[in-house]
């Protein structure tokens, strides 16, 4: 059989596609001995008509353009032009000089993707030789296209894979030989080694102990062509730096320079493995809260108008399940309507609401503190309600009965306040007056300054003890010193037009009391007097001893009382006064003190002729003079003072050590829990509120450390039943500011 080979072809991939191409044809119309070509090829990348054209003119190409695309699929031979359907394409082809010419159908990428016209000058017949070379070189046409499109393709992918392993955020690496043959930039980011400094390292060395030895298995087992489940797995490793990372690893079998190898891809997870223990702390806290906590907590869903969750003491508190209810099916329908407009409000303003409501529960009607926070969505709208409530059923009731029992004005409400915050200020003036006057220098000043804030300081005290109720321990109270300290509270109480006068009785007179019940039952008088005496007058307190009975009188000027109302005054909610300026209790709480004591009260009035109040209680022992003494002798003890205001520790500070105490400092509770383990004070003075740890939270962890350790709190005001608290968690004595030096002392002395 005879052969017919093609001349050797030879075209670069690197050049253009359009390049290549008409280089290659070029060549074959050489040996071919065509005048020209057309070829027209339909690429997806290049649109319909990739068209080439060589020989002929703009003219005939466009006409043989047409007839191209009406050609079959099969080899068309024009050996003259007499076959030609159209007359124009005929004598244009004449004109170029063209006598016959091929249209061949063209593969690439494995379908029919185009056609090649040759043209020649002389009448061929596809037939022999010159079929075999045409058909050859339509072979190297097709398989040219075909390379070039792989090899731009293998371009392609080699560039991507190289941009992908150069920019990667995750390590990519190679492993070979129990070693790193590639690292990426990501690897030396994450791990700090560097491409030199790893390439004679084993894979594991890098890895954690905890993980090292299953991580070296499985990289052993792997590199010898195993499949290791799980692929993908975290590990923990160790940088450059010695930090521990966590990385999410994948380990893929693969071949590398012809051998077994492994690749390897791990991202830094290490943040992720933080926020993820965090956000388990965070769950975990939060569902003790949930679970524990002593407030009611509920999501309501907006979507599925429900409560979503409730938690046990939300429960507990209205005595309902509200799971995966609504309002409707829980409460009644105007609370069902009023809580339906509450979560509307919140949903349209995206706000926080905190409200006191009332509703109709498993437990009866109480009353519920409730504050409620919008949950939002990523659109930014609000689509659950969390609502945190408690029942303040049994405050409401109290404080409901507190109106009705006292008759505080605005003004002493406030007055108390500023009491509370004058106190610092007024301990600073008090104990540098002392200190002012231990130096005996300009004596006379420093006795004026130091007997002002005495005063300052038993009215701010006063200030503090009023509505502290008629309970709490009893004590010796001498009649004429209580009123005389009390005046200048007592006149605060009182316009300027009315005039308070005290008539002491000669001889000492003590009766056993509840001093600040005392104190409140001695406003309630004087209020009311006050409101007999409108327009201006005189309040008289006098007081007398008589057969064994202290007589306390208040005499006003007013403009006295009926029969029918002295009948009815301590009656409860009896009142001669307005709505808004009393309750009718004053007299009634007044009475029931008195009766207490084993006493009575009275009253002699008469229409025009003014009022006195006459209350009768027993007398008592004078107090031994021992429990009246406070003589402490200086000490050497080693005390540790705790106070966060510089100023106030200052002056506490040289108070201590004029009465011979050794003083060591701490401004907050965590450095006084240092110096304690460093060395045992015999004594701790603490204020009560500090910031972070307050002095009574810091009295328990001390009497942990050292229950030896005696503890003296310092407080604005602490009442009895507080201070019995107080002592139950590790306080030892407590010491109401504004002190000074015979204050602190007294209170020393009881700890000795």
């Amino acid at each position: 059989m005879k052969k017919y080979f093609l001349p050797l072809l030879t075209v670069s991939l690197e050049k253009s596609l359009e390049e290549g191409v008409r280089e290659l044809l070029s060549q074959a119309c050489g040996f071919l001995g065509a005048k020209g070509y057309s070829l027209f090829i339909s690429l997806e990348r290049k649109g319909k008509f990739f068209p080439l054209h060589r020989g002929i003119s703009p003219g005939v190409q466009e006409k043989i353009r047409a007839m191209v695309e009406k050609a079959g699929e099969e080899v068309q031979v024009f050996e003259g032009l007499r076959e030609l359907p159209s007359r124009d394409l005929k004598q244009a082809l004449r004109d170029e000089g063209i006598s016959s010419f091929i249209i061949f159908p063209l593969k690439c990428r494995g379908r029919a993707s185009g056609k090649l016209v040759l043209y020649f000058r002389k009448k061929r017949k596809l037939k022999g030789k010159f079929k075999e070379r045409l058909e050859a070189m339509a072979s190297v046409l097709s398989a040219y296209v075909d390379n070039y499109f792989l090899f731009s393709a293998l371009q392609e992918r080699e560039k991507t894979l190289n941009t992908i392993f150069e920019s990667s955020p995750a390590a990519i690496f190679v492993m070979q030989d129990m070693r790193y043959k590639v690292v990426n930039p990501a690897f030396e980011k994450i791990t700090g080694f560097s491409a030199e400094e790893v390439k004679d390292m084993f894979f594991w060395e890098i890895v954690h102990p905890d993980d090292r030895e299953e991580v070296k298995e499985r990289g052993i087992r792997r590199e010898r062509g195993e499949r290791v489940e799980p692929e993908l797995y975290e590990m923990k490793i160790v940088d450059k730096e010695g930090r521990e990372k966590w990385v999410l690893f994948r380990g893929t079998p693969i071949q590398f320079d012809g051998r077994s190898a492994n690749l390897g891809i791990a991202f830094d997870i290490t943040e992720k493995k933080e926020l993820e223990d965090r956000l388990s702390s965070l769950k975990e806290n939060l569902k003790a809260i949930y679970e524990s906590t002593v407030m009611g907590i509920y999501l309501f869903d907006f979507e599925k108008g429900i409560y979503e969750m409730v938690n046990p003491k939300g429960k507990e508190i209205l005595g309902l399940d509200l799971e995966n209810k609504s309002p409707g099916e829980v409460f009644p329908p105007e609370e069902a309507e009023r809580i339906d407009e509450i979560l509307n409000y919140i949903r349209k303003t995206k706000r926080t609401l905190t409200t006191v409501e009332k509703y109709h529960t498993g437990l009866g009607e109480r009353f519920v503190f409730v504050s409620r926070a919008p949950v939002f969505g990523r659109d930014g709208t609000v689509k659950k309600v969390v609502g945190i409530f408690r029942d303040i059923t049994e405050e409401e009731r109290a404080k409901h009965e507190w109106e009705k029992r006292a008759d505080f004005s605005m003004m002493e409400k406030t007055i108390e306040v500023v009491a509370k915050e004058l106190n610092n200020i007024l301990s600073i003036i008090l104990a540098t007056s002392e200190i002012g006057l231990k130096s005996g220098i300009d004596e006379t000043n420093w006795q004026r300054i130091h007997q002002k804030a005495k005063e300052a300081q038993n009215f701010i005290y006063q200030l503090m003890e009023i509505g502290r109720g008629e309970g709490g321990k009893k004590t010796a109270v001498e009649l004429n010193d209580f009123i005389r300290n009390s005046l200048l509270l007592f006149r605060s109480i009182l316009p300027h037009d009315i005039v308070l006068e005290f008539s002491p009785w000669p001889a000492p007179v003590y009766i056993l009391c509840n001093p600040s019940a005392l104190k409140t039952a001695l406003s309630h008088l004087l209020i009311n007097a006050r409101e007999a005496t409108k327009g201006g007058g005189i309040i008289h307190i006098l007081v007398e001893s008589h057969g064994g009975f202290a007589l306390l009188k208040i005499r006003d000027t007013g403009r006295g009382m009926s029969q029918q109302e002295i009948s009815r005054a301590f009656e409860p909610f009896f009142s001669t006064k307005s709505l808004e300026s009393g309750s009718g209790l004053g007299l009634t709480f007044v009475k029931k003190f008195v009766e207490k004591m084993g006493g009575s009260v009275s009253i002699d009035s008469s229409p025009g002729r003014g009022t006195t109040v006459i209350l009768k209680i027993p007398l008592t022992s004078e107090p031994r003079e021992e429990e009246r003494r406070s003589v402490v002798k200086p000490s050497g003890q080693r005390v540790l003072l705790v106070e966060d205001d510089h100023d106030v520790r200052r002056v506490e500070h040289e108070l201590l050590t004029i009465l011979g105490y050794s003083v060591e400092e701490a401004s907050s509770a965590r450095e006084a829990l240092e110096s304690i383990q460093r060395s045992r004070p015999s004594i701790v003075i603490t204020d009560l509120s500090m910031p972070g740890m307050g002095g009574a939270q810091l009295a328990r962890e001390i009497k942990k450390i050292d229950p030896s350790i005696r503890i003296l709190l310092i407080s604005g005001y602490v009442g009895e039943g507080e201070a019995e608290e107080l002592r139950k968690m590790g306080i030892d004595e407590v010491l109401h500011k504004p002190f000074g030096l015979e204050e602190l002392k007294k209170a020393l002395h009881s700890l000795s």
